[in-house]
């Protein structure tokens, strides 16, 4: 199953979604839904874990990490940006 910006309906990328993920703690949902285009609830969602759960943002390092969403593993690495 597709998951992400491989699903047919995504309208975020990875990356949109890994900035996006940031900003939780710096600008109001509305505005950071009107700067990418989508509804408030997408943004929400986003912020409390329930879509786009398999991207993370901030380990040790800083570096955005992705971890796979198949329920088999817990590996993470580096998106490529």
């Amino acid at each position: 199953m597709a998951v992400g910006e491989h699903r047919g309906n995504a309208r975020l990328t990875e990356r949109e979604v890994l900035e996006i993920k940031k900003l939780k703690v710096v600008i109001a949902q509305v505005l950071v839904a009107k700067q990418y285009g989508v509804h408030p609830s997408t943004i929400s969602g986003i912020w409390r874990g329930k879509t786009w759960k398999y991207l993370q943002v901030g380990n040790k390092e800083g570096q955005e990490m992705r971890a796979e969403n198949s329920g088999q593993s817990s590996h993470m690495y580096q998106v490529k940006t």
